[in-house]
């Protein structure tokens, strides 16, 4: 699989935050970061 480029899918996401959670190391920072990815991604579906 070819995931190079700066794109995400909703699995890989919610394989990130898993991960995340899983370690408890969840900070504000990285919740901005992946909300922003999530807002990005709901915009580009509504297209």
């Amino acid at each position: 699989m070819d995931n190079e480029k700066e794109s995400y899918s909703t699995s890989d996401i919610i394989e990130q935050t898993n991960k995340l959670i899983d370690r408890n190391t969840v900070s504000k920072k990285d919740l901005k970061k992946l909300d922003r990815k999530v807002s990005d991604l709901l915009k580009e579906k509504a297209k």
